[in-house]
């Protein structure tokens, strides 16, 4: 076993398995190799002691974590995914996107980063074209990403982890700078009308928010 044989939705589960109380550490190491070795707890359980501890010293390669190397691009599901890390060049859906998974995710950002993936990794048209990000297909990207190993996964997780902390002001002024220019855009409609702040704002709104 290793890391390639554990996907983004068993290390989701991992997560809540080394979470929840057990009475003795052994209960928690049988879950675990129950769920990566995709075997019932009752048949583990009735091992020998002997092979059973053979068994649960496979999972001995989740104590050194993934390679940290951020893949530019991975192959996954049949498709060519980039993975976008410049921030500067996120498109204005995925910014929105972005902000909402914050959003809904709370403080279970690991529990959802399924769907974080699925916003900063774009699959492509071809092998040789770029795709673009489209939102509308968000739900299907994310449960693609659950089965997405984690030797893949990690490194991007890592990376945005880390970079959390800036991501959210630098979006917040994203939009702002978005509202702005909207609104300029509308007060200036070219017809010779003027129509009044009010009613631009609320154009804008209805604009970000559509």
């Amino acid at each position: 076993m290793n890391w390639k044989d554990i996907t983004l939705g068993d290390f989701i589960q991992v997560n809540q398995i080394n979470a929840a109380e057990y009475t003795y550490d052994i209960d928690r190491e049988i879950n675990l190799y129950a769920l990566i070795s995709k075997k019932e707890v009752k048949e583990i359980e009735q091992m020998p002691i002997v092979e059973l501890r053979k068994e649960l010293n496979k999972l001995s390669f989740m104590n050194k974590l993934p390679d940290k190397k951020i893949p530019a691009r991975f192959i996954h599901s049949g498709k060519v995914w980039d993975v976008q890390m410049d921030m500067r060049k996120l498109t204005g859906g995925q910014v929105i996107d972005i902000m909402n998974f914050y959003t809904q995710a709370g403080t279970d950002i690991l529990g959802n980063s399924h769907k974080f993936m699925s916003i900063v990794c774009v699959p492509r048209k071809s092998f040789w074209r770029k795709g673009k990000y489209n939102g509308e297909k968000f739900e299907e990207y994310s449960n693609m990403m659950l089965s997405l190993g984690m030797d893949k996964a990690y490194p991007i997780m890592l990376f945005f982890s880390k970079v959390g902390e800036n991501l959210l002001p630098t979006i917040e002024n994203y939009l702002k700078r978005m509202r702005e220019e909207m609104k300029t855009a509308i007060l200036n409609n070219g017809d010779g009308t003027k129509p009044s702040m009010n009613s631009a704002d609320e154009d804008v709104n209805n604009g970000i928010t559509s």
